[in-house]
């Protein structure tokens, strides 16, 4: 029987662990990130900067880890646009978040990034692997 964690990264079925393993590591950059920015600019605006800079890491750790796929211009060039669907779902959760429910701002991004995570994992394995 294989280790537990080689069971977890290994196979089809593994993907989605995978992809939420690679997950955590890139927003937990992205938001300190977010943080650091936080310090100097508004919220929305440090919110854009370090999902633009999520996205790069994203597809590096997509491509490489989570879809083990070739490093291709082409894909690269179509994450970032995949990714507007989340930036504009998740910048509208964002604003919701902090002004009609009174969120913190510095908790307001998790919130936003907990609700489009299904649609980041169907719409980067459609970009990375094809």
């Amino acid at each position: 029987m294989k280790p537990l964690l080689r069971q977890l990264v290994d196979g089809r079925r593994s993907e989605f662990v995978r992809f939420l393993i690679g997950g955590i590591a890139n927003t937990a950059f992205s938001y300190a990130i977010y943080l650091l920015l936080l310090i100097l600019l508004p919220a929305m605006h440090a919110y854009v900067i370090s999902f633009i800079i999520g996205i790069v890491s994203g597809y590096l750790i997509n491509s490489i880890f989570v879809f083990p796929s070739k490093l291709d211009l082409k894909r690269f060039a179509a994450f970032p646009l995949v990714h507007l669907v989340n930036l504009s779902a998740g910048s509208a959760i964002l604003w919701l978040a902090i002004h009609v429910f009174g969120c913190d701002a510095r908790i307001a991004p998790l919130l936003s990034i907990a609700a489009t995570i299904p649609i980041n994992f169907v719409l980067s394995r459609i970009v990375v692997k094809h």
